[in-house]
């Protein structure tokens, strides 16, 4: 089986999926299958909360992320290459992730957070008890500094 990740991206955001096929495909091929799926959701793919009263299609309707897998679109072009294509979705036999800003040794730090983030605890856990800590780590705190700065 091949591996895909197919997706898009932005300044400020981005999402992927990753699919697998039986047969290998180059990036024009894969391409063409997006435009394929995209041609698909016309029209009557199109959810009505994308017009306005008067019947007129929003700026923002036809925008490549509006057809991605949350769009607006009552279907997508993951489903659609999935049900027409023969791509499958990957299962994983574990997906693993911690939330992002919080310190690393800091138990404190986003520690609203922490209550539901059992690995970002354990990890903080197992650094402090290797003498990795922040009294070892001191940092200036940012939001101080800036009000102090600003003032």
């Amino acid at each position: 089986m091949y591996k895909y990740k197919i997706g898009y991206g932005t300044c400020e955001e981005n999402s992927f999926v990753e699919l697998e096929h039986e047969k290998k495909f180059k990036k024009k091929e894969v391409t063409q299958m997006v435009a394929e799926a995209i041609e698909a959701l016309f029209p009557d793919k199109i959810n009505d909360d994308v017009k306005t009263e008067s019947g007129e299609y929003y700026e923002f309707a036809f925008k490549f992320d509006q057809f991605w897998r949350d769009g607006l679109s009552k279907s997508n072009i993951i489903d659609w290459l999935i049900e027409n294509k023969g791509f499958k979705p990957i299962e994983y036999e574990l997906v693993w992730s911690a939330w992002g800003w919080a310190s690393v040794l800091d138990p404190k730090d986003w520690k609203m957070y922490r209550k539901n983030n059992d690995e970002l605890a354990q990890i903080t856990k197992y650094l402090n008890s290797k003498g990795i800590t922040q009294e070892k780590f001191p940092f200036e705190n940012w939001e101080k500094k800036l009000k102090k700065d600003i003032s």
